[in-house]
């Protein structure tokens, strides 16, 4: 029923939404900031996995590298040279854990190994030869290096 005037009796039970000022009920809202938070939770759960997986793998990558550089062991047994020929035979030895790749030598800082890598088993000798400038004498430094980065420094007489 209306009354006087036409406008109908103002209820606080009834409430209608064209003339609701409030936009969202606060009801959405905390839905909304709910959906908010746990998409920005996810987005932060995804980069830090993968930025901490990344980390792992290279710790556990350079860790593995270390602990097989700890098993690698080799030594130069003997050395003899020709000075009439310039041909210069080092005896290697790998008495370690594991097999070795041979990936440098250097003679006074002059690289000698022409052939590529040169490959020692567990227990294996191998001999590496080379051709270099030799006087009577004269005291060399012959320096080897495996593929892991583990050196061996010999010095000898000529």
């Amino acid at each position: 029923m209306l009354r006087s005037g036409g406008k109908r009796p103002s209820s606080p039970h009834l409430v209608s939404f064209a003339n609701d000022r409030r936009g969202v009920s606060e009801a959405i809202a905390a839905l909304l900031m709910m959906v908010i938070a746990i998409a920005a939770g996810t987005m932060l759960y995804a980069y830090s996995a993968t930025t901490f997986g990344t980390a792992y793998s290279q710790f556990n990558d350079r860790t593995s590298t270390n602990e097989d550089m700890a098993k690698e062991r080799f030594t130069v047994l003997s050395i003899w040279s020709s000075i009439a020929s310039n041909l210069v035979n080092a005896t290697l030895m790998n008495y370690g854990e594991i097999d070795l790749m041979i990936d440098a030598a250097y003679l006074n800082g002059t690289p000698v190994l022409s052939s590529g890598q040169l490959m020692l088993s567990s227990g294996q000798l191998v001999s590496l030869k080379f051709t270099s400038t030799i006087q009577q004498g004269k005291t060399y430094v012959l320096i080897i290096a495996s593929k892991r980065g583990t050196t061996v420094e010999t010095s000898w007489k000529a």
